[in-house]
C-alpha cells in the first residue's frame, strides 16, 4: 500500500465519519480531513522535507498532476482566476513549516489593481514541492502503523512542480494590449533564470519592468508562459484571454456599470457565519413581481467569482448588469410572476465555504419573507461558475 492509497483511505474514512447523524449538524466539518492529515504525518521530521512542502499532506482543491509544467498544454490545465486560487490554496495546505503560507495570504488579501483598458497584468505560481515516492512503503523508506507515517534514515521523497498562470481579466474589447507580470504577482519558492511569454508571435521576456505588447485576435487568445530554471529546465503554463466585440451602443467597460438602478429593486446587505475565522457579506437585490408586496416566489441568482472594481461599488456582474438588462429575467418577473433576487458578493475571493454560509443566511431571510405572505412556493436558485459551487456547499450544509 503506497502513501497515496493511505491518504485516499483516510479521506474515505473522514467521509463516512461525516455522514454519521451525530456529526451532521456541526459546521466546519471539513476540518476533520485536516485533523486526519495532521495526525497521519505527526511523526515525520518536517525540517527534512525538501522545500517544506509535502503534497501528501495537502488538501487538494485542484489536481496538481495537470499543472506540472511538463505535461502537454490542454483545455484542462488552462487556469482561470478561480482555479488559480484553488491551486494556491492547495499548495498552502501542503506547507509544513510556514515557508509559503504567509506570502500566499498576503497575495490573497492585497488589493489587486484593476487592469485598465489596454493593460493586463498576470499572476504566476511556480512552486517546487516534495512527494512521498510510490514505492516508499514497499522499499522501507517509510513505515506506517496506527494510521500514522514514520520516516526512516532513508530519503523517501521525490520532487514535483506546480506551475500555473492567470489574470483577473479574462475578457477585453481591446485589440492592442500591454501584458505585464508584476513582481508582487510572482509567487514562487525557487529562483528563475528567465520568464517568457508567447502570444502567438514567439517567446519574449517578461517580468519586473519588462512588459510585452500584444495584438489580440477576435475570440480566444492563448497566452503561454515559459519559465526557465537555473538548471536549464523549462516549464510551460498557459491561459486564455478572449477578445470581445465592442458594444455597438458605445458603452465602455466602465460606463456599463453605471446603468441606472432598476426602480423596482430594493437591496439589503446580509452576512453569514464565519468559516475559519472569516465571515463574508453579500449585497442582495430583488425585484418583485407586480402583484407582490414581499418576496413570495423567489428566483435566486448567485454570481460567481467577481472581484469588486476599484473606484466603483461593483465587479463585472451585478443586479443592474444582469437582471435589469436581460429580457429573459424581465419575462420571468412579468409573465411568470417570479420575484428576482440577485446575490452579489462583497468579496468573492474569500473561502467558498464562508460565502456558502452567507448564502445560507440569504436563503433563510428569503424564507422569512415568504412566511409573511404564507407563500408555499419553492425557491429556485441558479449560480454561475463559482456560484454553483457555493450553492452546492450551502444546500448540502442545510440538508445535513
Amino acid at each position: 500500500m503506497n502513501i497515496h492509497t493511505l491518504k485516499v483511505t483516510a479521506i474515505l474514512s473522514v467521509f463516512l465519519f461525516l455522514c454519521m447523524p451525530t456529526m451532521a449538524q456541526q459546521r466546519g466539518k471539513d476540518e476533520s480531513l485536516r485533523k486526519v492529515l495532521d495526525k497521519m504525518f505527526a511523526h515525520i521530521d518536517k525540517n527534512k522535507v525538501p522545500t517544506g512542502l509535502l503534497r501528501d499532506y495537502a488538501e487538494e482543491y485542484e489536481d496538481l498532476d495537470i499543472f506540472t509544467g511538463i505535461v502537454p498544454l490542454t483545455e484542462h490545465n488552462a487556469a482561470d482566476y478561480v482555479r488559480f486560487g484553488y491551486l494556491l490554496s492547495t499548495i498552502k495546505s501542503a506547507d509544513l513549516i510556514g515557508v509559503v503560507s504567509k506570502d500566499i495570504d498576503v497575495f490573497f488579501r492585497q488589493k489587486k489593481s484593476y487592469d485598465e483598458n489596454n493593460s493586463i497584468s498576470l499572476s504566476l505560481a511556480l512552486y517546487k514541492y516534495s512527494q512521498i515516492k510510490e514505492n516508499a512503503l514497499k522499499e522501507g523508506l517509510i513505515t506506517y502503523k496506527n494510521d500514522q507515517v514514520y520516516t526512516t534514515n532513508k530519503d523517501p521523497y521525490k520532487q514535483g512542480y506546480l506551475f500555473a498562470c492567470s489574470s483577473l481579466v479574462e475578457n477585453t474589447t481591446e485589440s492592442s494590449v500591454v501584458i505585464s507580470l508584476p513582481q508582487s504577482n510572482l509567487l514562487t519558492n525557487i529562483h528563475l533564470s528567465k520568464l517568457e511569454i508567447n502570444i502567438g508571435n514567439g517567446f519574449q521576456e517578461i517580468g519586473g519592468n519588462k512588459k510585452v505588447k500584444a495584438n489580440l485576435q477576435q475570440g480566444r487568445n492563448e497566452i503561454i508562459i515559459k519559465a526557465t530554471l537555473d538548471n536549464g529546465q523549462s516549464l510551460l503554463s498557459h491561459m486564455f484571454i478572449t477578445k470581445l466585440e465592442r458594444k455597438p451602443d458605445g458603452l465602455t467597460r466602465t460606463s456599463e456599470y453605471s446603468l441606472p438602478l432598476n426602480p423596482l429593486s430594493d437591496k439589503k446587505v446580509i452576512d453569514g457565519d464565519d468559516y475559519r475565522g472569516i465571515s463574508t457579506k453579500a449585497e442582495v437585490s430583488w425585484s418583485l413581481a407586480a402583484s407582490h408586496k414581499t418576496i413570495e416566489k423567489p428566483f435566486i441568482i448567485v454570481e460567481g467569482f467577481d472581484p469588486r472594481i476599484p473606484k466603483t461599488s461593483k465587479g463585472f456582474w451585478s443586479f443592474d448588469s444582469v437582471i435589469a438588462t436581460k429580457p429573459f429575467f424581465e419575462k420571468l418577473r412579468k409573465k411568470y410572476g417570479y420575484d428576482l433576487v440577485y446575490v452579489d458578493w462583497n468579496n468573492s475571493g474569500e473561502y467558498i465555504q464562508a460565502n456558502a454560509y452567507t448564502l445560507i443566511s440569504v436563503i433563510k431571510w428569503i424564507n422569512e419573507q415568504k412566511a409573511i405572505s404564507n407563500s408555499k412556493e419553492k425557491n429556485i436558485i441558479i449560480g454561475h461558475s463559482m456560484g454553483g459551487l457555493i450553492i452546492r456547499y450551502a444546500l448540502k450544509t442545510m440538508e445535513d
